[in-house]
């Protein structure tokens, strides 16, 4: 606003504080100044930033390695998509976008992609109670399956790893999906050439 002017500063408690300048009237030749003590709404706010940071954080590691990446708030059954390839952009895009719940995102992807023997083990992977389930017990959890690629299947991977504190009960996580079939493909490869030599 015009006529007002505030800053944060640490006191000689070590507690953050805030001080308001406001003018008494328009010509600001006459001034008043006030002071609060803002700690726990200070300390609060900087602890959210911190984060929503690590969250980031996390999510773009989780980008870096996987072609689709999206946010889910367990909570609210929501679902965000921060990065994706160009097949889910061009299927899913502007319905994951549109604010549907991620169960029914989920089912959608689930029914749309992946080869219909491995429907319902991802169906129970990715439900909302088994994701809660899972991150109880560790930081992240992994599901192979194959998806549906022109009629022929295609070994995927799909990654959940908790956001926010690893020891509290998941409240939101970061999904990642990433073709995997060259990599299974090879190491089955190599499995059977080490079995049979």
């Amino acid at each position: 606003k015009q006529g007002v002017t505030s800053f944060e500063y640490v006191n000689y408690a070590g507690r953050f504080c805030e001080c308001k300048v406001v003018a008494v009237n328009k010509k600001q030749r006459a001034f008043v100044v006030g002071f609060a003590d803002k700690d726990e709404q200070i300390r609060t706010a900087r602890m959210h930033q911190k984060k929503i940071e690590q969250d980031l954080e996390i999510i773009d590691i989780l980008a870096s390695e996987y072609s689709s990446v999206y946010y889910i708030d367990l909570e609210k059954d929501s679902i965000t998509p921060y990065s994706m390839n160009k097949e889910s952009m061009s299927l899913f895009g502007s319905r994951f976008r549109s604010g549907v719940l991620y169960s029914k995102a989920f089912e959608e992807y689930v029914n749309g992609v992946v080869w219909e023997r491995d429907r319902q083990m991802m169906l129970d992977a990715g439900a909302i109670d088994n994701i809660k389930r899972e991150l109880s017990l560790r930081k992240t959890f992994i599901t192979t399956y194959r998806g549906n690629v022109d009629g022929r299947p295609h070994y995927c991977e799909m990654k959940f790893v908790k956001v926010g504190n690893e020891f509290d009960s998941p409240k939101a996580v970061a999904l990642g999906f990433a073709e995997k079939d060259d990599l299974i493909l090879k190491d089955f490869v190599n499995d059977i050439l080490y079995d049979d030599y």
